[in-house]
């Protein structure tokens, strides 16, 4: 039986119990979205259209196209070719199978202890914020701002942050129509989810717009070591990042060795733990 360390008791078994229900949750909601991608009409991707017209084809599609970045069955991809997305972009979806054989393996390893709810939250959240990001520059959502190149949620998220601090600083609620409120929510949730030394929400979603995920993949070092060095954990952890971590190259064992210009060593271990720590931004 795994002894759980002290720091994590309190946090574990809620962990366990929330990351089977987000399974569960995940699985259901793409049922939906499937059957409204492949059974609903869409109109053609508006290639001469206004910008207007380019927006209304994102909306109509972004309703419920995430709730797919977990199942990239061939039928789904097939379909978002067709409505315009591009391999780039469709590269972030990730079986969520694949995903939780690898959070699940992780939670075997002797020595190692993770919260399986946080690292499957941190791997959703960085594949469809991705997927988002690609989503918007595929369908023609780019634009500039401030002398950058940027896209249109970067836009709308900088305008409503300006937008929200003007009001609350006059005091006042500012009139809102349906979007309005749920963005509003959005970043309202977003501010009372984060901890009081973590990352300013408004920095959070300002990045995320721009496809920054870094706060995300930094929970990947949120485990707790008992008899194993972090060096170890970080070199379990290598298969889980590089699974969906895809715009960074991170080399299997074959691809490592038949390289001529052998690096750490010629060790493929240090090869993995200077990598993950890399990417998790560990100094």
């Amino acid at each position: 039986m795994i002894t759980i360390p002290e720091a994590f008791k309190v946090q574990y078994d809620k962990e366990v119990e929330m990351y089977l229900a987000e399974i569960d949750r995940l699985k259901r909601k793409s049922i939906s979205a499937k059957k409204t991608l492949l059974t609903d009409e869409f109109y053609e991707y508006p290639d001469a259209g206004s910008e207007r017209d380019k927006q209304d084809y994102f909306n109509s599609i972004a309703d419920f196209v995430f709730d797919l970045v977990l199942f990239p069955e061939e039928e789904i991809t097939q379909k978002l070719r067709v409505l315009k997305l591009k391999n780039t972009t469709l590269k972030w979806m990730v079986n969520l199978e694949d995903l939780t054989n690898e959070i699940d393996r992780l939670t075997n390893v002797e020595g190692l202890f993770i919260l399986p709810h946080k690292f499957l939250f941190a791997a959703n959240a960085h594949l469809c914020n991705r997927f988002l990001i690609g989503m918007l520059n595929d369908l023609g959502q780019s634009t500039f701002y401030n002398n950058q190149h940027t896209n249109v949620l970067f836009v709308d998220f900088d305008k409503r942050f300006k937008r929200r601090e003007y009001n609350q600083g006059k005091n006042q609620t500012q009139k809102m129509n349906t979007f309005e409120r749920r963005m509003n929510y959005t970043f309202d949730r977003v501010e009372a989810a984060i901890p009081e030394d973590g990352i300013c929400p408004k920095k959070l979603l300002l990045q995320s717009a721009k496809g920054n995920t870094s706060y995300y993949i930094r929970i990947f070092d949120n485990f707790e070591c008992d008899g194993i060095s972090k060096n170890k954990a970080y070199r379990e952890l290598f298969p889980l990042v590089k699974l969906i971590v895809k715009d960074s190259e991170m080399l299997d064992y074959d691809e490592y060795t038949n390289r001529k210009d052998a690096f750490y060593d010629a060790d493929y271990s240090k090869y993995q733990i200077a990598r993950v720590k890399k990417i998790l931004q560990i100094n």
